[in-house]
């Protein structure tokens, strides 16, 4: 376990306070097999929309002279396909799915078939999750990566509709004991948990906010934005 790759993630965090960043220290480190159902499917796709794209024109004239932005539409139609594999979906009762992706990149293609002593001297969890409820959530997450590769294939700049009707073909699970390193910190009375990707070391979690840091945050936007409004205004553009 490369520690460094912890300490880290913890200064990468913009928001994260600076006391914290200075005094953080990964510890009481415990070593988890996570619960996962990976899913194969085969997808096949079709699909109707309507897409918009922007464009100005000049309208006006003298002292009312203006440009305005209007959108021109456009239909959109098709089939498309794509074979998934390996979409994982947590079904630990201590890891959201949202944490899980996090700290992703698991290698499943050199998974191995379980043996007890693979897990030996280590925490193993069981799912609290349905292969049935598990495949839901994995096709949801196909869905939308469906959905965003046929909107890939076109130049638009919003979307009016788009119908997707997906087969999907000779799904197919496994499951699948990741490895995981858990831990906690304590900052101001308050638990934040992490976890950290036994194979990348890849690690993510929840991390406290400084307040301090955000509201400075908020003034250099307001003060940007102001700024850039008086000079276009200056200008004559607005």
């Amino acid at each position: 376990m490369n520690r460094g790759s912890i300490v880290g993630w913890i200064k990468k965090k913009l928001y994260a306070p600076i006391k914290l960043k200075k005094s953080f220290k990964p510890e009481n480190l415990n070593s988890v097999y996570s619960p996962t159902f990976s899913f194969d499917s085969d997808t096949f796709s079709t699909y109707n929309g309507r897409l918009g794209e922007y464009y100005t024109v000049t309208v006006g004239s003298g002292k009312d002279r203006r440009t305005e932005t209007r959108t021109r539409y456009f239909v959109v139609s098709g089939t498309y396909s794509q074979f998934f594999n390996d979409v994982l979906i947590e079904v630990s009762p201590k890891l959201s799915q949202k944490e899980f992706e996090k700290v992703g990149g698991f290698d499943t293609d050199n998974a191995v078939e379980y043996t007890s002593e693979y897990i030996a001297g280590h925490s193993s969890e069981r799912y609290d999750t349905s292969v049935n409820d598990a495949y839901g959530t994995a096709k949801e997450k196909m869905n939308a990566r469906i959905k965003s590769a046929i909107l890939s294939q076109y130049h638009y700049d919003v979307v009016d509709y788009l119908h997707i009707d997906t087969n999907f073909n000779d799904s197919t699970f496994k499951y699948i004991l990741v490895p995981l390193w858990c831990s906690g910190f304590k900052y101001r009375d308050k638990i934040y948990n992490y976890f950290v990707n036994g194979r990348t070391g890849r690690a993510g979690g929840k991390t406290p906010i400084s307040v301090w840091k955000v509201a400075l945050t908020v003034v250099i936007i307001a003060a940007v934005i102001v700024g850039a409004y008086f000079g276009l205004k200056s200008a004559g553009i607005i």
